[in-house]
């Protein structure tokens, strides 16, 4: 059930684009892409709940995007622009900043979304796209120790598939698939305690969206419902949902329009990108 006591402030406020929040597991801490006070490239920062102090973490020349903070509070993991329009996915260690490698991948960089997702043990990532020298692409589930691969899914032909968020009990994956210009569904996939899809993909389709937009699920603490952004309305909304069929999603309008992007934290607090109307 939804709370209606809840209260909405500033978490940062900066000039430039700000995207794709990441809480760190306590809910202390906010990790996020910022493209700094001169707005001339995106690195990673790090912003603590109800303070102001606010800590760069990477300093590359090439655009750092979509982080994801490990469910053990050790790194986060980022994609980083790289040449020839591809990009790469690396690991960072909050005990002394070295950044590693994990894998070269042949997408563009695209700031405002989100390619990556831990798996809750911290020892898988998924990610939406494809390995190099592969045409075809879905989610792709990557050991962060030895650097394997496998696909979990496949986007049929003329589609996308998008913002993978695994469930905290680790019971399912989340994900967009992207199927025309300006239309899209969320996907449940059951996933394996090990890892590994456990069964195919399940759509969730509600009476209303046939022609909408959806974007960004993210689950609640508890694994049994998903926010996700929605153009239904014509403007951008957040929109809550029971995670299985014949629920009906609740707009979330007390939070305003203009929402592009989320995160929730494991005590249930939003993080929201707005965009500046």
């Amino acid at each position: 059930q939804l709370r209606s006591d809840y209260s909405v402030g500033p978490l940062f406020s900066e000039p430039g684009q700000t995207s794709s929040p990441s809480f760190s597991p306590d809910g202390s801490k906010v990790v996020f892409a910022w493209n700094g006070s001169r707005q001339d490239n995106f690195d990673l920062y790090v912003r603590s709940i109800g303070a102001q102090d606010t800590a760069r973490l990477t300093k590359a020349p090439e655009t750092d995007y979509s982080p994801a903070w490990s469910p053990d509070g050790k790194s986060i993991a980022f994609c980083r622009s790289g040449a020839r329009n591809g990009s790469s996915i690396w690991l960072i260690s909050l005990s002394d900043g070295a950044e590693r490698k994990l894998i070269d991948v042949p997408w563009t960089a695209v700031v405002g979304s989100r390619f990556l997702t831990w798996s809750p043990d911290s020892r898988r990532l998924v990610f939406a796209g494809s390995v190099q020298g592969d045409k075809t692409s879905g989610l792709v589930e990557m050991d962060v120790a030895t650097g394997a691969t496998r696909y979990l899914t496949r986007a049929n032909e003329g589609s996308v598939e998008m913002h993978p968020a695994y469930a905290p009990d680790g019971h399912a994956i989340a994900f967009v698939r992207d199927i025309a210009r300006g239309i899209s569904r969320i996907l449940i996939l059951p996933m394996k305690p090990e890892g590994g899809e456990a069964g195919p993909p399940v759509p969730l389709s509600w009476p209303g969206f046939e022609s909408a937009n959806v974007a960004r699920p993210l689950w609640t603490p508890d694994s049994s419902h998903l926010l996700f952004a929605s153009n239904r309305n014509s403007e951008q909304y957040l929109w809550i949902v029971k995670a299985g069929q014949g629920a009906a999603p609740q707009l979330l309008s007390a939070l305003g329009p203009g929402l592009m992007d989320a995160a929730i934290s494991s005590t249930g607090a939003l993080a929201m990108v707005r965009e500046r109307l």
